[in-house]
Formats: structure tokens, C-alpha cells, sequence
């Protein structure tokens, strides 16, 4: 029942490489908020009922930082651009099962994950989503599977499987 992330407590466990810390109540994880970590690869901050926003430098103190998991947080519409900075070692990144319409691209090094995750979410396949289909058609050994919840015309379609013009936004 944390209301918000415990980083003086979490400071202390130096060596600390892996941490679950979901299921619990806070509503934005801060920057700077786990400070001290400096030995952490894994991270998971799943499950939480309430948590809206990821402030850029969330994970800023954290280089080491092979995989993070935020999934299942039904009110997490949108991380900001600058979540993911400073992290040269991020290689799996799961997010599926949060409410994201949309994930841009200066979001991850897109190209140089292993693994990426965004299942059961609302994605709307058009224009601001361009960039990810040419990854996907691009990468044929991409284990990406984005899968459209609108507009209407691609419900349930895999955006790879739409042809890159009828994503729309034309110039003009």
C-alpha cells in the first residue's frame, strides 16, 4: 500500500538488482526515484491501480538497467520521451496491458531491444505510428505484435499487416 516510491529506504540496498515494487498505490513515479541503485537490472512496476504519469529521470540514476516491465496499470496513458534516457543498457521492455493509444519514437532505441511488448493495449494504427511499421516491416526477426484496437477499418489487425499508406496523415 506504498503511496509513493520508498527511494531513502530503497537507497540503502546498494547491491540491489532486481525489484517488483507493483500492486501498490502511487500515482507518479518521480525523477531521480530510484536513486542509489545503481546495480539494478530488473525492474517491475506492475499492477498498480492508480499510477498516471513516469516523469522523465525516473530511471536516470539506474544505468545498468537491462529490463523493465510496467504492465497491467490501466490508468498509464503515456510515458514521456525522456523516461528511457541515459539507459545504454535496456535490452526487454514490456508494457502491455496499460491504456497507451500511442508510443513514439524517441520513446527506445527500438532497433537495438531483444524484446518489446505492447499487448492489450489501444493502439491507434495511423500516421503517429508510421515510424513502427517500417520497424516492423524493416525487421523481419522483430518479435513485435501490434496489434490495433482503432480506427474502426484495422480493429484487430497487426500493424505490420497494413499497407504503410492507408496509415493516413498525408501532406497535403
Amino acid at each position: 500500500s506504498l503511496t509513493k516510491i520508498p527511494t531513502a529506504a530503497l537507497s540503502s540496498l546498494q547491491r540491489l538488482e532486481s525489484l517488483k515494487i507493483g500492486q501498490n498505490d502511487f500515482e507518479v513515479i518521480g525523477e531521480g526515484s530510484f536513486f542509489g541503485l545503481s546495480f539494478l537490472r530488473k525492474i517491475d512496476i506492475s499492477g498498480n491501480k492508480v499510477l498516471k504519469r513516469i516523469q522523465p529521470g525516473a530511471f536516470a540514476a539506474n544505468p545498468n538497467l537491462e529490463t523493465i516491465t510496467i504492465s497491467s496499470n490501466k490508468l498509464l496513458i503515456d510515458i514521456h520521451d525522456g523516461v528511457f534516457s541515459d539507459l545504454p543498457n535496456i535490452k526487454n521492455v514490456d508494457l502491455q496491458n496499460n491504456a497507451f493509444v500511442t508510443i513514439r519514437e524517441q520513446l527506445l532505441p527500438w532497433r537495438s531491444l531483444k524484446s518489446f511488448e505492447l499487448a492489450d493495449n489501444p493502439i491507434s494504427c495511423d500516421c503517429e505510428l508510421k515510424w513502427l511499421h517500417t520497424i516492423l516491416i524493416e525487421d523481419i526477426k522483430s518479435n513485435y505484435d501490434i496489434i490495433c484496437k482503432s480506427p474502426v477499418q484495422f480493429y484487430e489487425q497487426r500493424l505490420q499487416d497494413i499497407p504503410n499508406e492507408a496509415l493516413g496523415c498525408s501532406n497535403g
